[in-house]
């Protein structure tokens, strides 16, 4: 839980109040429940139905015991990630995952834990698990021979934006570049705290239009760049560019890329369109990204 579709909820505390609606007998006869979180402690607390609990980085305090299912051992990856899963019964089982990044670490393992939940055998759970070769738009891996790693993201909140960074910067050893927008017509509260979580995360970071669907674009990159800037005075060394054509972004953003580093495309995802003034342009970034990666390559390669 975090800032987002705050123009539907007022508040956090009202956003949390129509998750935890979910976790009652209404609607569920059994909870699985992310401890990682204060939000997520407070749910396991306060829930009628029974709930297991799982955490892949602690998830005790606040009068939540150890969780019932945990990912220990974890190793991370620019290609994937590894981790043994311990269950409440001494269940043990090594997972192995196509998707970077201690977040899809603890999606595994909430998957896990609730297939088991419904019944699905520890080991078809795994194999399963095992057998995902990616999610579209979700760390999706762009890759043409670049000397550098290149993914698109959904993150669109600031603190999606954030964790995506750092599972990112934890796999590469070179610069990171970022491209992030903020939609249109949505809460406009988090459009500086984006710019923010841009700046602290990567190295370069590029603005960008979203989906500005009825608003000026520029004046919601006004709003990322306010964030951004004030960002900077704690990260002078990141490289900060606006460019209100999302295709221009992304082409620079591969010039600013370096071999052993990285490129991140967030905010659309797995979308192949662009909402701009009511009409939707054709535009994936996927695509976008994949011809300005082939055109670099080829570049580097001509004598």
């Amino acid at each position: 839980l975090s800032q987002d579709h705050l123009d539907f909820h007022e508040t956090l505390e009202d956003y949390y109040q129509a998750k935890a609606e979910l976790f009652t007998s209404q609607h569920a006869r059994r909870g699985v429940v992310d401890v990682d979180s204060a939000w997520g402690r407070r749910l396991a607390l306060e829930v009628a139905i029974p709930v297991t609990t799982v955490s892949s980085g602690g998830g005790t305090g606040e009068g939540v015991a150890e969780a019932d299912w945990r990912a220990v051992d974890v190793r991370l990856g620019p290609e994937g990630s590894e981790f043994r899963a311990e269950g409440p019964s001494g269940e043990s089982a090594r997972v192995s995952l196509a998707l970077p990044g201690p977040f899809n670490v603890a999606n595994a393992l909430g998957a896990l834990a609730t297939l088991v939940v419904a019944g699905v055998p520890l080991a078809d759970a795994v194999r399963g698990i095992g057998e995902l070769t990616g999610v579209p738009g979700r760390m999706e891996r762009i890759d043409v021979g670049q000397p550098f790693l290149a993914l698109v993201d959904y993150a669109h909140t600031p603190d999606a934006v954030q964790t995506l960074l750092a599972s990112v910067r934890s796999t590469v050893d070179g610069p990171l570049v970022v491209v992030l927008g903020c939609g249109g017509d949505r809460d406009s509260n988090k459009r500086p705290a984006m710019g923010a979580a841009a700046v602290a995360g990567a190295d370069v970071v590029v603005l960008t239009s979203d989906n500005p669907r009825s608003e000026d674009p520029r004046s919601i990159l006004d709003a990322m760049r306010s964030g951004a800037e004030a960002a900077l005075e704690s990260h002078p060394g990141t490289a900060l560019f606006v460019e209100v054509d999302r295709a221009e972004a992304l082409a620079l953003a591969v010039q600013r890329a370096r071999p052993g580093g990285a490129i991140v495309v967030a905010g659309k995802g797995h979308e192949s369109g662009q909402e701009i003034a009511g009409e939707v342009f054709p535009f994936d970034d996927r695509e976008v990204l994949r011809r300005l990666l082939v055109a670099r390559v080829s570049e580097r390669s001509d004598p």
